[in-house]
C-alpha cells in the first residue's frame, strides 16, 4: 500500500503487526490467501481522483422527548435541526457546585479535588 510523501510521518502508525494481520485475514475472506502487505512511501498513479469528504451533519437527539422527525413531505429540503437560540445565562452557585453528588462522585472514581471554582 503506498502513502503519499506528504503523509509519510503517518507511515510508522499503521506499519505494525496487527494491522498487517487485520488486512491479510480481510483479503483470504474476499479469496486472496496468502497475501503479504507492504506500507511503502509512494506517489499517487495519474489519474487517481481523490475522494471529497462530505460534511457530517448534526445528529438529531433520539431519545428526547422533545425532538420529532421531520415530516417527509415533497418540496424544497427542510432542515431537521431547528436554528440555534441563544442560550441564557444559568445562575451558578460556587457551593452547589462543589457539593453536588455527581460531582463528589466523579472526585472519588478519578481521585480528584477541586482546587478552584470561578464563576
Amino acid at each position: 500500500m503506498g502513502f503519499d510523501p506528504e503523509f509519510e510521518d503517518h507511515l510508522s502508525l499503521v506499519d505494525n503487526a496487527r494491522n498487517h494481520a487485520l488486512l491479510q485475514t480481510k483479503l483470504q475472506e474476499l479469496g486472496h490467501a496468502n497475501t503479504q502487505i507492504k506500507f511503502i512511501k509512494a506517489e499517487a498513479p495519474v489519474g487517481r481522483t481523490i475522494p471529497v469528504a462530505l460534511p457530517l451533519s448534526e445528529p438529531t437527539p433520539v431519545s428526547s422527548p422533545i425532538a420529532t422527525p421531520a415530516a417527509k413531505t415533497p418540496g424544497p429540503a427542510r432542515s431537521a435541526v431547528p436554528p440555534k437560540e441563544k442560550l441564557s445565562a444559568i445562575p451558578f452557585n460556587k457551593d452547589d457546585f462543589k457539593n453536588d453528588p455527581l460531582i463528589q462522585k466523579a472526585l472519588e472514581i478519578f481521585k480528584g479535588q477541586i482546587v478552584e471554582v470561578r464563576a
